[in-house]
């Protein structure tokens, strides 16, 4: 890296302060780190995401062609947490991403069956180092058994088991039920009235 002079915002008496510190590398762990987007997760780190898809889904993740389709509702979801919890997932898919270099390549970068090791190796680690990990993947996990085709393939049909249910809870409930309600809506006299 050559060093680069760059003028900082905070300086004394209303001058710039100036500084020979390096510029970090466009695609440096830095570059993932500092930088994020408001949006959901960058492109890098979507490929962090797609790399861990086969190496924490079941393998029908890929027979039926469900890893963008998994990111991308990771991607999703992630963009609607806040900025603070948005910054500690990219934080442990920066952790995820570092892991694979002691194979020789990022983790995005690593074939199937060496992301799956680093994914095991990071799961058996330090406890923070396990807690990262398992919020990336558990997040990955429910985006997989959240798709149509999955549901379907498992029998998940809600629909069905919300109607029985309803219906059993109105046969047996919905008497006293309809009783809590009309005494929610008959007015109640009010406090020291009639003294």
């Amino acid at each position: 890296m050559k060093p680069t002079v760059r003028c900082s915002p905070r300086s004394r008496n209303g001058e710039a302060a100036w500084s020979s510190a390096p510029e970090p590398r466009l695609g440096s762990l830095y570059d993932l780190l500092v930088t994020s987007s408001p949006d959901g997760l960058r492109e890098a780190h979507r490929r962090t995401v797609r790399a861990m898809v086969p190496a924490v889904c079941p393998s029908d993740v890929l027979t039926l062609d469900l890893v963008d389709d998994v990111s991308d509702l990771v991607d999703t979801t992630v963009a609607a947490f806040s900025p603070l919890v948005r910054r500690a997932f990219t934080v442990a898919l920066v952790v995820i991403e570092a892991a694979g270099l002691r194979h020789g390549a990022p983790f995005s970068r690593l074939p199937p069956h060496k992301a799956t090791e680093v994914v095991s190796r990071l799961s058996n680690g330090s406890a923070a180092r396990r807690r990262l990990v398992r919020s990336v993947r558990d997040l990955i996990v429910v985006a997989y058994f959240d798709q149509p085709i999955v549901k379907e393939r498992l029998g998940y049909r809600p629909g069905d088991w919300t109607e029985v249910t309803a219906t059993r809870w109105r046969t047996e409930w919905g008497a006293e039920a309809e009783g809590h309600r009309e005494l929610l809506r008959t007015r109640l006299p009010r406090p020291g009235a009639g003294r």
